[in-house]
């Protein structure tokens, strides 16, 4: 199991905010707990970070989380999940979104 964080520019650690670095690192360690490897990559288009993750590590399934977002970031997201979805479709890669 993989738990894969797409680092964008905008998300290094001396711009991120220090509660939403406590989430992130609470993820990971849920993740580990849960016997996943944390993978952190930097990229800055993240439909295409994970899906080369994706490939590198042999995923066979993919879960999307639900995050909270402003109605701008989920116009955004749309763009990013329809750029996953294009490169997803010609792997052997299932996609599950968790709400």
């Amino acid at each position: 199991m993989v738990c894969a964080f797409v680092q964008t520019p905008k998300e290094s650690s001396n711009k991120i905010a220090l509660d939403k670095q406590r989430h992130l690192i609470n993820n990971y360690k849920l993740a580990t707990e849960l016997g996943a490897v944390v993978i952190i990559k930097e990229g800055t288009n993240v439909a295409k970070s994970i899906v080369e993750v994706a490939e590198e590590k042999e995923v066979t399934t993919i879960c999307v989380g639900n995050p909270h977002l402003t109605i701008f970031h989920i116009i955004m997201a749309t763009n990013t999940f329809n750029q996953l979805l294009k490169k997803i479709k010609t792997l052997d890669i299932d996609l599950v979104i968790l709400s």
